[in-house]
Parts: C-alpha cells; sequence; structure tokens
C-alpha cells in the first residue's frame, strides 16, 4: 500500500446485543407486584372517564328530550293558529315540560344503574 493512503484502523459502529461488561445490569426491582396499583388506579380513571361521558350524554338526551317535542308542538300550534305566538308556546310548553320530565328521570335511573354496574368491578 502506499505510503500516502490513509488506514482506518476504527470498527464500523456496529450495535452489540450485549451490554459492555463493565456495564451494570439493571434487575427488575424486587416489589415487583407494585405494578398492579397503576393498572387498578387506571383502570377505575377509565372508569370515571367512561362515567363522566354517560352523565354527559344523558344530559344531552334530556335537554333534547325537552327540545324537540317543544319545538314540533309549537310549530304545529303555530301553523294551525296562524300567527299567535303567545298561543301557541302556552299551548306547546306544558306537554313538552311533561315530557322532559320522564326523559329526566328515565336518565337519572339510568345513570344510577351504570354507576352501579361500572363501579361494581
Amino acid at each position: 500500500m502506499p505510503d500516502n493512503v490513509p488506514v482506518n484502523n476504527t470498527k464500523a459502529a456496529v450495535p452489540d446485543s450485549k451490554p459492555p461488561a463493565s456495564a451494570p445490569v439493571s434487575k427488575p426491582p424486587a416489589s415487583a407486584p407494585a405494578a398492579a396499583p397503576d393498572t387498578a388506579a387506571a383502570a377505575v380513571e377509565v372508569k370515571a372517564k367512561s362515567l363522566r361521558l354517560v352523565t354527559y350524554g344523558l344530559f344531552v338526551v334530556a335537554v333534547l328530550s325537552w327540545v324537540i317535542p317543544f319545538t314540533v308542538l309549537y310549530l304545529l300550534m303555530f301553523f294551525e293558529q296562524m300567527g299567535d305566538r303567545g298561543a301557541a308556546m302556552r299551548s306547546a310548553f306544558l306537554p313538552s315540560l311533561f315530557i322532559f320530565a320522564v326523559g329526566c328521570v328515565l336518565c337519572v335511573i339510568a345513570y344510577f344503574i351504570y354507576r352501579k354496574l361500572i363501579l361494581k368491578a
């Protein structure tokens, strides 16, 4: 080989599958079952999120159980009485409140049943 050609004697950077002999080998902690509370806490958090989502959904159902019947009854009465908005609103308000009350009671029952089932485990 000519003298002016540099020779590269370094080894290519290939990751070794074994750690070097001087590096300490990490062992799992002696208290391995300690991971179980984290899993239980995560499960409780997931259940709490699920309960919040169901609560939100039931709230939306309760509000819609008033808005939809009121709107339908109001429009029907409005067109029947041809422009008398006060009479249309009076005749639509009480029946829609009854439907709303029934919807709220059913949502509260569904909430407590769901809460009992999800928090049982």
